[in-house]
């Protein structure tokens, strides 16, 4: 994921045409990335330990709310880069 980062941010920096593409890619899966972790943790411990999976698929209020919260946010910057006239006369080569 900081791979990635970097890789958007020269695209950034560069103006490239390509910059929006990674961007949103980057936001969804910021917003993903934490589920994924956990279903990857929960199944690895549960295959490991011999124990169900529920035992380590735990999802605590605070989790869900920083999910809704970046799921907002990134809504609302994607939508941005997707639309805006600044963005789309900036990326352009």
């Amino acid at each position: 994921m900081i791979g990635f980062a970097i890789w958007t941010t020269v695209h950034l920096f560069r103006h490239s045409h390509r910059f929006p593409a990674f961007f949103i890619v980057q936001m969804i899966c910021a917003v993903l990335m934490p589920l994924v972790d956990l279903l990857c943790v929960a199944s690895f411990f549960s295959a490991a330990l011999n124990r169900p999976f529920s035992d380590f698929f735990i999802i605590e209020p605070r989790q869900v709310g920083q999910t809704v919260v970046g799921a907002i946010s990134a809504t609302i910057w994607i939508t941005y880069v997707l639309r805006s006239r600044r963005v789309a006369n900036t990326f352009t080569k």
